[in-house]
């Protein structure tokens, strides 16, 4: 929520989501069981989140809201920013 109203607030500022998913997971689940397949998508959403938290810190005098919702196998990543959005 929080992100949206810093959209509201900041009506000059760009507003960007990101989203994505594991292809393929019911493949892995089928070859290599359901836990395992748990685990994966645990891991890549926690290594996701890290790559985004350092994005964050090194644009933070750019990116004025952040949030990182991961949902299973899928992720959602919301955010605004001042000026366009940084891609260092």
């Amino acid at each position: 929520m929080e992100v949206f109203r810093a959209v509201l607030d900041n009506p000059s500022h760009h507003f960007f989501g990101v989203t994505g998913d594991i292809d393929d997971l019911g493949v892995f689940v089928a070859q290599h069981g359901r836990a395992h397949a748990e685990n994966l998508v645990d891991y890549v959403g926690t290594i996701t989140e890290h790559h985004f938290s350092n994005w964050r810190r090194k644009n933070s005098q750019d990116v004025s809201s952040y949030a990182f919702l991961p949902g299973g196998e899928e992720m959602l990543l919301l955010g605004t920013c001042a000026s366009d959005i940084p891609l260092r």
